[in-house]
């Protein structure tokens, strides 16, 4: 099993996550969501309207994406995910 983690890297939970598992034997990568973690890009991506969203964190989170599928990622979890979209999802899954 190697496992891919998707979420917003608050506080380092998910890093310090994705260490912990590695070190029990689940080889696990953190990706963040979002392309930056400055304040702009935080506000930018909650607010309204959701186009915005997509438009700002679409390119990265397809990189993000690209890079699961080309690493050989055999399960992926998604964590209070932010900008990944249905149609990410379906594209990691095969759907």
């Amino acid at each position: 099993m190697k496992l891919a983690i998707i979420g917003n890297s608050s506080f380092g939970y998910l890093d310090r996550l994705a260490k912990h598992a590695t070190a029990r034997g689940a080889p696990t990568v953190f990706f963040d969501e979002r392309p930056s973690n400055d304040v702009r890009t935080k506000l930018l991506l909650r607010l309204p309207p959701k186009a915005i969203v997509h438009r700002i964190g679409g390119i990265h989170i397809r990189q993000v994406c690209e890079r699961i599928l080309a690493g050989g990622f055999t399960h992926v979890l998604i964590v209070f995910a932010e900008v990944i979209g249905a149609e990410d999802i379906r594209r990691l899954t095969g759907c």
